[in-house]
């Protein structure tokens, strides 16, 4: 990689283009300014590089430092300014003086020094005002509460049933109520096992208890089986590795140039490419192996036969106690005072004889809403069915709106 220098330029306001050697204009003979950037040739490949000697040690004596009087660029090699005389620490040293005076920090004492206005365009203060106010808004919107935007709740789809609420009228009810008595009794019976505490058991014969398999006999028959029959020759290609496919990159070199910040640039050779890659390259080869050959053979052999034999037990009559249902009595209505039936008829003709009763009940409401739609409800007890006299008012939830079963709204 080489490294040269080469000379930059800088535009005037009078719109001479200036080579980076000359400090004032050619043309209207006014010192650069600090804010006049230094500027690249249109053709840096081709552009000349410094060879003389005065020009390479202004080239790489560093950046140019900015007169604070008149506000002109002078050389890294100057110790004054060329352009009013003014030294590169003379500045503030006098500034240092005057605060020490005025005994006021030297940044806020007054510089009565000839120099060009700093004064800020008025369009550039108006841009930089929308733009502190933009983000003064921005970040009290995230921290303020009250400034947040809502939050929008994330859309869930969530298949539920159907359910209608509505106020219904009630229009009857019914109640049931049964009562059945059973008597602990001998009762008939047959089987293989008689329980125990079983009486009157009689044998009354032999019955079928169960089949059972025995073997009948043993039959021949034959199966299909591959056997080994030696071996044949198989040829085929087998792709391996027979060396290396290498290519190299085209290489292309091109010029960087970097400005040294006083009229001249470095630059340097910047080279891509040249680089070799390499893969593995693969050859087809012709191989031989031995594959197993066999043949089909029918092979005897013996499968046993099996037939059902019936197997005998002792088959008995005997008795033995247990519930027998007797009677069932019912009462229902269609008013708020269920009442259960009188058993006590069947209790005294059976009271030398174990009894027990199982009672069950039921109830149901019929009600009606603003349609006219029919529904229906089933309380669990007779002290709920009184909370539902006729033609009461009721909020009751249904699983569609076409008449059914419904149940109170929580």
């Amino acid at each position: 990689m080489s490294e040269r220098q080469i000379e930059m330029l800088w535009p005037c306001h009078c719109g001479k283009k200036n080579l980076g050697r000359y400090m004032k204009c050619e043309a209207c003979g006014r010192p650069k300014d600090e804010d006049v950037e230094y500027i690249m040739p249109d053709d840096v490949e081709n552009a000349a590089s410094v060879t003389d000697d005065k020009l390479l040690r202004m080239a790489t004596a560093g950046e140019n430092w900015h007169c604070a009087y008149c506000n002109s660029d002078q050389r890294a090699l100057d110790g004054s300014c060329g352009q009013c005389g003014a030294g590169r620490q003379e500045k503030a040293t006098q500034e240092h003086a005057r605060a020490r005076a005025t005994d006021r920090e030297p940044e806020v004492v007054r510089d009565l020094s000839p120099r060009r206005s700093s004064k800020m365009p008025l369009w550039v203060a108006l841009v930089i005002s929308v733009f502190l106010l933009g983000t003064c808004l921005v970040v009290g919107t995230h921290k303020s509460p009250a400034r947040m935007a809502p939050e929008l709740p994330t859309a869930v789809t969530v298949s539920a049933p159907a359910f209608v609420d509505a106020d219904m009228t009630v229009k009857s009810v019914q109640w049931k109520r049964t009562i059945a008595t059973d008597r602990f009794q001998l009762v008939d019976r047959e089987g293989f096992d008689p329980p125990d505490g079983a009486v009157d058991k009689k044998k009354v014969g032999d019955r079928v208890h169960h089949e059972e398999q025995v073997l009948d006999h043993m039959e021949t028959v034959y199966d299909n089986v591959e056997v080994p029959d030696g071996t044949r020759t198989e040829s085929y290609t087998e792709r391996v590795a027979c060396g290396e496919n290498c290519t190299t990159s085209p290489r292309s070199c091109r010029q960087s140039c970097t400005s040294n910040k006083n009229g001249f640039a470095t630059c340097k050779d910047v080279c891509t490419g040249g680089d070799r890659s390499c893969s593995t390259k693969y050859c087809d080869q012709p191989r031989t192996r031995q594959i197993p050959k066999t043949r089909t053979e029918r092979r005897p052999r013996q499968e046993a036969r099996y037939r059902s034999e019936p197997r005998y037990a002792p088959w008995y009559s005997y008795r033995d106690m247990e519930w027998v249902q007797i009677a069932t009595i019912d009462s229902s209505g269609s008013d708020l005072s269920p009442a259960w039936p009188d058993a006590g008829a069947e209790a005294a003709h059976d009271a030398g004889s174990k009894m027990q009763e199982r009672r069950s009940e039921s109830y149901s409401v019929s009600l009606t809403d603003d349609k006219g739609v029919l529904y229906t409800y089933n309380p669990a007890s007779a002290e709920e069915l009184s909370g539902y006299a006729p033609a009461t008012h009721h909020k009751m939830r249904a699983t569609s709106g076409v008449g059914g079963p419904v149940v109170p709204v929580p």
